[in-house]
């Protein structure tokens, strides 16, 4: 199994490839979830991709975009 030391909110979108290669078994969904609502602004709004960094509207689109 694959293991993802670091996430960064634009990779995880690219997860959807996962899927065609029948790998999506390889995403934790509960840290994926929990990864996403670290990197959320909750004053001002908005995702950055990496908890410590600024929100910006790139990553919210990608952050809103994962299901």
């Amino acid at each position: 199994m694959a293991v993802l030391r670091s996430f960064q909110m634009c990779a995880i979108h690219g997860g959807s490839s996962l899927i065609m290669i029948d790998r999506v078994h390889w995403i934790d969904g509960k840290k994926l979830v929990k990864f996403i609502l670290e990197c959320q602004d909750l004053e001002k709004g908005g995702i950055s991709d990496r908890p410590e960094d600024a929100v910006d509207v790139f990553h919210t689109y990608f952050g809103v975009a994962v299901r």
